[in-house]
């Protein structure tokens, strides 16, 4: 109980920076009413939320929103460079290049797919990111897990079965966890139905995005459990890091759908807004 009023009324240590803060979370955080995110006001701030998107189905954010110059520090584009920024008022079927691009190959020319992020994926987020992912600071999984669940809940709604992006062994063991993972605890029903049973040598990150799709045909399959139909009618939340093109969350969502899935949506806790990308999926 010491540790709940020393929370509640005294100082946090920020997660990032490392630095003290004055958390002053109050009562409503303790009874759940209002959200807290382990940083302090500076490094909070240097987050950026995505609240306005140009895509329905990927997410994606409107560019010219979010700091362009601070995502030029990682994706090199800007709105006016990159073809895939849909330059045309949202409505209830708006869908960017890219999306449209991936409704002419199956399944995606017959089934639904909607993913939301977080953040964009600019040099702050990405620091944060690597340092969690490569560095094994799972700790910073705190930042992201509660404010996903909200997200995925608000945007998307109720889903039977929540499936974190697997790792190949060797990688997971070469990382000590899987991100994925670590970002969907908290989540309910959160079951491993798909086993990765393939990934190149050189990693996501280094490829463009023709490589990368070609390079995900058949990286996944159903696991054991996702056996005797209990897939089907179902609907299923994909959870990982980073959305780039959506190359190896499409490819573990069209896993899903063939075995029986009725619905697969997608949150990440970064969302990609050019052509390329310091890293992601």
């Amino acid at each position: 109980m010491g540790q709940w009023m020393e929370l509640i009324r005294g100082t946090e240590r920020c997660l990032w920076c490392d630095m003290f803060y004055e958390g002053n979370m109050g009562w409503g955080w303790v009874l759940g009413f209002s959200e807290h995110t382990h940083l302090c006001g500076q490094c909070e701030n240097r987050l950026q939320r995505i609240k306005e998107l140009s895509c329905l189905e990927c997410g994606r954010p409107r560019l010219h929103l979010y700091g362009e110059e601070k995502v030029k520090q990682v994706e090199g584009v800007s709105e006016n460079s990159t073809p895939f920024f849909q330059k045309k008022k949202l409505d209830h079927d708006s869908v960017c290049l890219d999306c449209e691009r991936w409704q002419l190959v199956p399944p995606w020319d017959g089934v639904r797919f909607r993913h939301r992020a977080l953040y964009v994926y600019d040099g702050f987020l990405q620091e944060v990111l690597a340092r969690f992912k490569y560095r094994e600071d799972v700790a910073l999984a705190q930042l992201f897990g509660r404010d996903l669940r909200r997200l995925a809940r608000r945007e998307l709604g109720l889903f039977d079965f929540v499936v974190p992006i697997p790792l190949k062994g060797e990688r997971e063991w070469e990382r000590g966890f899987n991100q994925a993972e670590a970002l969907a605890k908290g989540f309910p029903e959160v079951v491993p139905l798909l086993e990765r049973v393939s990934m190149g040598e050189q990693k996501q990150s280094k490829r463009g995005r023709e490589e990368r799709i070609a390079s995900l045909e058949g990286a996944f399959q159903l696991a054991e459990l996702a056996g005797g139909g209990c897939l089907k009618g179902k609907r299923v939340l994909i959870v990982d890091d980073i959305y780039t093109t959506g190359a190896t969350i499409r490819s573990a969502a069209g896993v899903l759908y063939a075995g029986g899935a009725a619905e697969v949506c997608a949150v990440t806790v970064a969302r990609s807004v050019g052509k390329s990308s310091a890293g992601g999926q």
